[in-house]
């Protein structure tokens, strides 16, 4: 990112406009762009996952296991937020909201999705696209809902 930010500053790069740098300054770029965001990402998911490792700072990542035990269903659903919001055939908000907007709606479906996650796996096995997913590779659907704990007290 940073090496992206010196080929704006110094010789007119822009990943997202127009572009006033030659090709292979274009190419460069894009290479170190591309990549360098890939890395970032690669990143993120680590520290997520040294987080989640360590006794202390548990508590952090456990709200987000839900999503992750949803993670087809919360994808497809995220999919379909997004396109609707953005596309043609939903709101059109496309060129309509910055950055700044579009993160906001990101951090609204995203806490919605947390709590419905949570409220799901409380009460069924599976997510509604991991259960077809499940059922359609074994030939046998299993059943959704979460077995009552047996009665002991008698």
């Amino acid at each position: 990112m940073t090496v992206e930010r010196v080929l704006a500053i110094g010789w007119g790069y822009n990943v997202w406009g127009d572009r006033g740098a030659n090709m292979a300054l274009e190419f460069v770029g894009d290479m170190f762009f591309v990549y360098g965001s890939t890395a970032l990402s690669l990143a993120y998911a680590a520290g997520v996952v040294l987080l989640s490792r360590s006794a202390r700072i548990r508590w952090l990542v456990t709200p987000f296991s839900p999503v992750g035990r949803l993670a087809l269903s919360v994808y497809l659903t995220q999919s379909l937020a997004f396109t609707t919001l953005f596309y043609g055939y939903g709101l059109g908000f496309v060129g309509r909201t910055g950055p700044a907007g579009v993160t906001e709606f990101a951090i609204l479906i995203f806490a919605l999705q947390l709590v419905v996650c949570d409220w799901w796996v409380r009460r069924y096995r599976f997510g509604p696209a991991e259960w077809v997913w499940r059922g359609l590779t074994y030939g046998k659907f299993p059943a959704m809902r979460l077995q009552p704990a047996p009665d002991r007290s008698g």
